[in-house]
Parts: C-alpha cells; sequence; structure tokens
C-alpha cells in the first residue's frame, strides 16, 4: 500500500509533457481564473511554473492579469 502511494504523489508531482495541449480561457473556470491571478502576484512565481500548473500558454498568464487590473 506504501508502494501504491508513492506512485500516485511521484504522478502529481510530475510535470506534464512537451506535447500537452494547452487549455484556452474558454475553458478555464473562474475560481481557477482567480487563482491564477493570485499565483502570479506571489512572489518567487514565475509566469511558465504557473504555465505547467494550469496547462496554459505564459501569454494567456499575462492576458489574464491585464484583464483583472
Amino acid at each position: 500500500m506504501h508502494e501504491v502511494e508513492l506512485k500516485k504523489l511521484s504522478l502529481e508531482e510530475k510535470a506534464p509533457c512537451r506535447n500537452f495541449k494547452k487549455r484556452h480561457l474558454k475553458d478555464l473556470s473562474e475560481a481557477e481564473v482567480d487563482e491564477i491571478v493570485a499565483t502570479s502576484m506571489k512572489p518567487g512565481w514565475l509566469k511558465k511554473d504557473i504555465a505547467k500548473k494550469f496547462r496554459i500558454s505564459p501569454m494567456l498568464i499575462s492576458r489574464i492579469c491585464k484583464e483583472a487590473e
């Protein structure tokens, strides 16, 4: 059972592969958009890291943050 839990954690922490399909703004929920804006305001978070976390492009993060202001 311990092995199963470790495998599950390693899959969750794994960054998506290079060829993953990026999501569009219309695919994001309002809660996710709010979380993206809040995360981008935190120090130490790069746009490419946020993009990997939410499976979106870094340019979309910039657009979302501009619209939020």
